[in-house]
């Protein structure tokens, strides 16, 4: 969801912003560098944007005790690399090193530093996802750059062993259509699946009831021990959500309308010929319209015949 709110930093141009003000489709931004106040409409945004920000709502600090030991770590780092070039802060020092000082570097300094220095220690980093995590670590904290879907699997199945996940998740495609089984009889099928293609051993296998939690976790609609009918139906339904986006930078969206118009004009000659001699040839004319959703403007109309 792209929102704006005041505090958020935006990578222009120019440099970066720090939004300070709205009012309607003015925009009221500050220079991070040099300190200057301007004021820009937001039709602006999209000549002027570096990147599209994709700012989210801040994440409790509890949901990081939902992760994988490993997963943690890696939310851990990228907050102490963020942090750095942020503030100049590194754990277990006092003063910062000079590349990340705030005192004698800019912002844009010190992105340039870290994607060079993540570069040299291997990862894939560079200038916009950084802004964007920043941004996110502002709103949130070490939370706020949690990998969401990482973060629904983990609530969903806990610590749970992702073979075991795969085996249920296998077993109840198969089970779309095959006969009404029992959740007992599922589970059964789901031991003999991590037997055969895990090679888990009796001590490896989870107890009844966890694994009987772990099939309710993953049976999100409900369907793997109801009517056949009814498992087929839902199974057919395409795997997508029904949201609604939140709008914000002009352009992002742009709907097309025609009607006709209860109006005739004369688009010809007089009829030299005929029963209508004499008359003018008429048509019932149609307006296009091209509405931007963003700021609810009208961008572009057109006469059709």
């Amino acid at each position: 969801m792209r929102t704006l709110n005041i505090n958020d930093d935006l990578e222009l141009d120019t440099g970066t912003y720090r939004v300070i003000g709205r009012r309607g489709n003015l925009l009221g931004i500050r220079n991070q560098s040099t300190g200057d106040d301007e004021t820009i409409a937001l039709s602006e945004l999209t000549t002027r944007l570096r990147s599209v920000p994709e700012w989210s709502s801040p994440v409790s600090p509890a949901s990081l005790d939902l992760l994988r030991p490993e997963d943690r770590a890696d939310v851990q780092f990228w907050a102490r690399q963020i942090d750095e070039m942020s503030t100049g802060s590194r754990e277990g020092h006092n003063t910062p090193r000079p590349q990340y000082d705030p005192k004698i570097t800019t912002l844009n300094e010190r992105v340039e530093s870290k994607v060079a220095e993540l570069r040299g220690l291997g990862f894939r980093a560079s200038r916009a996802p950084l802004l964007r995590k920043r941004t996110l670590w502002q709103q949130g904290g070490a939370a706020a750059l949690i990998d969401q879907r990482k973060l629904r699997s983990a609530a969903r199945y806990g610590e749970a062993d992702p073979r075991i996940i795969a085996a249920i998740n296998k077993v109840l495609s198969e089970n779309v259509k095959a006969s009404t089984r029992t959740k007992s009889y599922l589970c059964g099928i789901v031991v003999q699946e991590l037997v055969k293609s895990y090679e888990f051993t009796a001590d490896q296998i989870p107890s009844e009831s966890s694994l009987r939690r772990y099939f309710t976790a993953a049976d999100v609609h409900g369907t793997a021990t109801s009517r056949a009918t009814t498992r087929r139906s839902r199974a057919n339904v395409p795997n997508r959500r029904n949201t609604t986006k939140r709008l914000l930078l002009p352009g992002e969206q742009v709907q097309v309308d025609s009607t006709p118009l209860d109006v005739i004009v004369r688009v010809g000659p007089r009829i030299l010929t005929g029963p209508k001699k004499g008359e003018w040839l008429t048509a019932r004319p149609h307006l296009t319209t091209m509405i931007d959703v963003a700021t609810r403007t009208v961008i572009g109309a057109s006469f059709n015949l």
